[in-house]
């Protein structure tokens, strides 16, 4: 049996279901706030990837306060050579209002 050909394998490419975890932060300064999520995603088939997280949102300015946050996300992977490029919805839901994200992901398949 080779170990190296099974040591890089990617298993999001091979179609094997997949969980994963991760942490992001992002600041938006104009207001004042800071948010912080830990997503779980699951790859139910080969490219498509769906996440659900928790975090906090962090308002500052003159009344400064803490919100609960809670995420959805679903994304899909194009792979080109190495690097997959993954559009992105997510739907944060905070103090019974929601904030929608669109963005694209730049993914390095291989390890460095």
């Amino acid at each position: 049996m080779n170990m190296n050909k099974n040591k890089n394998r990617n298993l999001t490419r091979s179609g094997e279901p997949v969980l994963f975890i991760k942490k992001s932060m992002m600041l938006i300064m104009d207001d004042g706030v800071t948010v912080k999520v830990t997503e779980v995603f699951y790859h139910p088939f080969k490219k498509f990837r769906v996440g659900t997280g928790l975090g906090e949102e962090k308002i500052g300015g003159a009344h400064p306060h803490t919100e609960d946050l809670y995420r959805l996300t679903a994304s899909y992977d194009y792979h080109i050579g190495e690097f997959g490029l993954a559009p992105t919805i997510a739907v944060d839901f905070i103090d019974g209002h929601q904030a929608y994200f669109f963005c694209a992901t730049l993914i390095r398949l291989r390890p460095f």
